[in-house]
């Protein structure tokens, strides 16, 4: 049997899954390497990350520009995205850890000479380029995006997408005369290096004045700045405090992530109406995270925090914005009118959506939506289709029912019950636990199918249950001498 796999998200234990399915999660970014996992056979859950490779080291693609310098390289974290950039000489061939997902990095050695010749300018990364925290940092003035000029022959480099770049001197001025977005911006810049030395001293102290004035975005900044202790000394209470401000301010990000710490338990004492509260800000925000925290939330006993109505409601709103556990659930709160009014053809169309994605359970699903005829024509060999792109992907579940549709199982079931009626016309007595057997005949009391038995004179056997009627599924028993 394949290892079942169960995984932790915010209290919830979700599984079993497959390696295969357990490895499709890592790979689309919805199991973190943080995250906790067990399978039978670990004495305690471990970090996804340690599972030798659901999250293999990123053949790393690099990008490369000329500064005034050394050479700089952008190169991406296979596991959650976020790009760095880094002095190729220095970092290539080393390794380091995200700071987001802590993914270990590898950073492959480049041989791209440092001159003009061999490099083709890219123009300096943006906001979702250099960013050292959790969450992303963007700038209130920005202007078109644009895309590089394609590599001349013989260039290692390939085009390459690249935001506006945010320089200091544009904002100095605003920022030096109290103006708190400018103050915000010019943070930025000193946090990533752009158009100045990079210096997260400078960048919280920008970020500091611009919060003390109420900025929203710069309160999330410098929550991150305590709480990883970039420029300042890191510090949960001076964390929590700007956490605070920015989700009171609407920050969507601080929202869910206050949330989390009061769902959690983590710096704020566990409270799960609190912890509600600010996923629910979050979610009406368009925060997917927050509205999947809400639609898969479960108490100790694992049943929903919420009622049946609005579980439904987050569920359908993370599912409208692709997330396929959202998805698949949703399909099931269709099916079964959890919720919602019964609908199999809503579904079989949530169900869909996910199958599409590659999830395994949920081409299942879809496989005995056609089976049944739930929501979609009866369809056989559709049914035949989706099973098998589950059973591809290790899903027991979708292999029993594959057997079920192609008669398969019946087959099984036939020569099983063959195999062990094999012989018995042959001979008329034999030795049942020393005691005299006889053999006879017995049949299906609804379909009147017949069968070879051997029972045992006065023996405790008679009477027990003999398996099922391979005609009509009817448990039968050895008969009574």
């Amino acid at each position: 049997m394949a290892n079942q796999w169960y995984y932790i998200q915010q209290k919830q234990r979700i599984g079993p899954v497959t390696d295969q399915q357990l490895k499709q999660l890592a790979t689309s970014g919805q199991l973190r390497p943080t995250d906790l996992v067990w399978k039978k056979g670990l004495e305690n859950w471990v970090a996804a990350q340690k599972v030798k490779g659901l999250f293999p080291e990123p053949d790393v693609p690099l990008q490369a520009e000329l500064v005034d310098g050394p050479l700089i390289i952008t190169v991406d974290c296979g596991a959650c995205g976020k790009k760095y950039r880094l002095d190729g000489e220095k970092y290539a061939g080393k390794k380091f850890q995200c700071t987001k997902c802590a993914q270990v990095i590898s950073v492959p050695k480049t041989t791209v000479a440092h001159n003009q010749s061999a490099l083709q300018e890219i123009g300096q990364p943006g906001p979702e380029a250099g960013d050292f925290f959790q969450g992303l940092f963007g700038a209130d003035n920005s202007s078109p995006t644009s895309v590089s000029q394609s590599p001349q022959p013989g260039n290692s480099l390939r085009p390459v997408k690249t935001v506006p770049a945010m320089n200091a001197s544009q904002y100095q001025t605003a920022a030096a005369q109290g103006d708190a977005a400018a103050q915000n911006n010019l943070g930025l810049c000193y946090l990533n290096g752009w158009g100045v030395p990079e210096d997260y001293v400078d960048a919280a102290e920008w970020f500091s004045r611009a919060a003390e004035q109420g900025h929203a975005e710069a309160q999330w900044n410098l929550f991150q700045c305590y709480s990883a202790g970039r420029g300042v000394a890191a510090n949960p209470d001076k964390a929590l405090r700007w956490l605070s401000k920015a989700a009171a301010n609407g920050n969507a990000e601080a929202q869910f992530k206050l949330g989390s710490w009061y769902w959690t338990g983590e710096v704020v004492a566990e409270n799960t109406e609190e912890a509600l509260k600010w996923w629910r800000r979050a979610g009406e925000q368009g925060h997917l995270e927050a509205q999947w925290s809400l639609a898969g939330g479960v108490d100790s006993d694992g049943n929903s925090v919420l009622e049946q109505s609005e579980r439904f409601k987050w569920t359908w709103r993370a599912a409208e914005q692709g997330h396929v556990l959202a998805q698949y659930n949703l399909g099931h709160l269709y099916h079964d009118g959890a919720g919602v009014p019964q609908d199999y053809a809503e579904a079989a169309k949530s169900f869909r959506l996910a199958a599409e994605q590659g999830y395994a359970p949920a081409q299942n699903s879809l496989g005995l939506c056609y089976q049944n005829g739930h929501g979609v024509p009866k369809d056989r060999n559709m049914a035949i289709k989706w099973y098998r792109l589950a059973v591809a992907q290790g899903e027991e579940y979708a292999q029993a029912n594959l057997d079920e549709c192609t008669g398969v199982a019946t087959a099984k079931r036939v020569l099983g019950l063959a195999g062990a009626l094999a012989g018995l016309a042959l001979v008329g007595v034999a030795k049942v636990a020393g005691a005299a057997a006889t053999v006879g005949r017995m049949e299906c009391p609804n379909c009147h199918r017949p069968y070879n038995s051997m029972f045992s004179r006065n023996s405790s056997a008679s009477g027990t249950n003999g398996g099922r009627c391979i005609g009509c599924g009817t448990i039968l028993y050895f008969p009574h001498d």
